[in-house]
């Protein structure tokens, strides 16, 4: 279902809610950038939802002034984030009040990338910065203004913990560096040979299959984000859609950084022909859900197929991943990581990473 779509259900939905209690409810339980096609009226007016409301409008208006570089959205965006200061100074609800403001603070910085001001970026969370910077990227033929987004992409993904760096601690009774907890635990539990080391490897190369099409731009953004701090384990970056187009590795961390800014996310999906184009691959990561829209093999039968010759295979997928398929893959003996939002990818990612 496109946002478009998404958002006119939530409309309906508060629309026909019989209190604000279960208007409530409904905004709790959605993306709260879905709000902004709610109607201000009755029970949400000078409510904590209103709040909510106005700051989803005014991001989806500055979001809307990126994309089309039109004048017209850039000021309904900063007329509707008045509206919403407005709203938040007499919020009652403290957890709705947080998440207004968090969308409210996402529109400052679009409208500051508007007005000509790009250090606003940088206070974004990583999975509303990367589609800022891809789409003021893919606008923009200036080389300088290219580099700096390069650049504001590198230092956010240097910046978030946990992304996985392409090696990997294994615990051995020789050689290494003395682990004192788990030798420690070991002594107490009367293990022989209690001695316990442990060693930094770097990991097992595999081939990065990532979905393109268009349904995927949060999520397989978000995983070559992360894959950009593990380009030294990477031997083949796949990117299909309807096509497929291959990138050899060893990769440097620019390329996939140059990469991540300038992907475009269109078209159909087909998986069975990007794993066939993985043929010589050993071990490969996917990440798509599996929603197979050209005339093609099923993705349960080409995956069971890949993992038929002796390969090792895991599927980062999410909410919208298709669970019948998921459950036939996993049949076959793939590993499975699924993600509830965007913000998962990169958890997930060096997870995933750990199983194939």
């Amino acid at each position: 279902m496109s946002a478009e779509k998404a958002a006119e259900v939530v409309r309906k939905l508060v629309a026909n809610a019989d209190s604000y209690e279960e208007a409530l409810s409904v905004a709790r339980a959605v993306d709260p950038r879905l709000l902004w096609r709610v109607e201000i009226k009755g029970f949400i007016k000078g409510s904590s939802l209103e709040a909510l409301v106005k700051a989803s409008l005014s991001l989806r208006h500055a979001a809307a002034s990126l994309s089309n570089r039109e004048l017209h959205y850039l000021q309904l965006a900063v007329e509707e984030s008045k509206y919403a200061e407005t709203a938040l100074s007499k919020v009652n609800e403290e957890e709705l009040g947080e998440t207004a403001r968090r969308l409210l603070n996402e529109a400052k910085a679009i409208i500051g990338v508007a007005q000509g001001d790009t250090s606003s970026l940088a206070d974004l969370p990583l999975e509303v910065l990367i589609p800022v910077v891809q789409d003021l990227y893919i606008n923009t033929e200036d080389v300088k203004e290219r580099r700096a987004l390069e650049r504001l992409l590198e230092l956010s993904l240097t910046g978030i913990a946990g992304l996985y760096q392409g090696k990997r601690t294994t615990y051995n009774a020789v050689g290494g560096r003395l682990d004192l907890r788990r030798s420690e635990l070991k002594y107490i539990r009367m293990v022989n040979n209690f001695m316990t080391y442990r060693r930094r490897e770097k990991a097992k190369n595999f081939s990065l299959l990532l979905d393109i099409s268009g349904s995927m731009r949060p999520y397989s953004s978000m995983a070559l984000a992360a894959a950009a701090l593990a380009t030294d384990s990477i031997d083949l970056l796949v990117l299909f859609n309807d096509t497929v187009k291959l990138v050899k590795g060893p990769l440097k961390r620019q390329t996939m950084i140059r990469l991540l800014a300038s992907l475009r996310f269109d078209g159909y999906t087909n998986i069975s022909q990007a794993l066939r184009a993985s043929e010589t691959a050993k071990r490969a990561v996917i990440i798509s859900d599996l929603r197979q829209t050209v005339r093609d093999l099923e993705p349960s039968e080409a995956i069971c197929s890949f993992i038929s010759k002796g390969r090792r295979l895991a599927l980062l997928a999410p909410p919208s991943a298709t669970l019948a398929e998921i459950s036939k893959i996993q049949g076959c003996g793939a590993s499975v990581v699924t993600v509830s939002g965007q913000s998962d990818v990169i958890r997930a990612f060096s997870k995933i990473l750990r199983k194939v």
